[in-house]
């Protein structure tokens, strides 16, 4: 979320605070290469693995390709708001035949990553995804 900064006289002070000004619009696409390219992107060391097969080197690059996990290829970031599958910090993984999408929540630390399973749990307000534990945690290498 962002304000865009207009030149003029405010009628309204403090009622919104400025987080920084861009050129122009971004598009969900737009957002979900800039958090690839300053975000994901990298080589990870593997530390922890849970049922995911993978090597223990992984690299993430800004053009949403991934290397080191078995069966996928891609990846991407939810940057939508899907009030029915609210998963928090929502990444997937897509298969390399079919196309098929894995969803996860990520977390970065310092320099760690980690990508959580989720389980969906039934509440008054319907079935919802709760995060449960660590699927793999890499730590950046570069």
């Amino acid at each position: 979320m962002r304000n865009i900064r207009v030149k003029g006289i405010d009628s309204v002070k403090y009622a919104f605070k400025y987080y920084h000004i861009v050129p122009g619009v971004l598009t969900q696409l737009d957002l979900q290469k800039r958090m690839a390219k300053e975000l994901f992107a990298g080589t990870y060391q593997v530390i922890y693995k849970d049922s995911l097969q993978c090597d223990s080197v992984i690299i993430i690059d800004e053009n949403f390709k991934i290397t080191g996990i078995k069966h996928f290829s891609t990846y991407g970031i939810e940057t939508e708001i899907d009030w029915d599958f609210g998963l928090e910090n929502a990444c997937w993984l897509a298969a390399r035949t079919g196309g098929d999408r894995k969803y996860f929540s990520f977390k970065f630390s310092g320099d760690s990553l980690t990508f959580f399973n989720y389980e969906m749990r039934e509440t008054e307000d319907g079935m919802i995804p709760k995060i449960s534990q660590p699927l793999f945690v890499g730590i950046r290498r570069n």
